[in-house]
């Protein structure tokens, strides 16, 4: 069983788009994996309809990371993975380790924080 510690953040009424990515990364590649990372997150030019960005460290297992981001909307998502920023970081992922899944969806649905 996979067991990562993430936390959800819901929006009452949003809807968004959304993916995940599972990477295995090299331990010698590690520190260069987490900085390229830091450098995507941190990029203003391309965070100002992403609603939030996250990576996660799988627990039982060192050096595997789930990259998780939730946009505004399909068509924000859609001009990102046309970017040059995350080309490169798809890029790295394959030099640095190798991509074991992906996936996107749609979040439409009424969700209450239970606040």
């Amino acid at each position: 069983m996979n067991t990562y510690i993430i936390t959800y953040f819901h929006f009452h009424g949003m809807r968004m788009a959304c993916f995940e990515i599972l990477i295995e990364i090299h331990p010698a590649k590690r520190t260069e994996f987490l900085q390229a990372f830091e450098m995507i997150r941190s990029d203003k030019l391309e965070t100002s309809e992403r609603f939030d960005i996250g990576l996660f460290e799988q627990v039982n297992r060192t050096n595997t990371f789930l990259w998780k981001e939730r946009w505004e909307n399909n068509e924000s998502m859609q001009h990102y993975f046309e970017s040059n920023t995350f080309r490169m970081m798809i890029g790295a992922t394959r030099v640095l380790g190798g991509l074991v899944y992906q996936k996107m969806f749609r979040l439409e649905e009424d969700i209450d924080n239970g606040a």
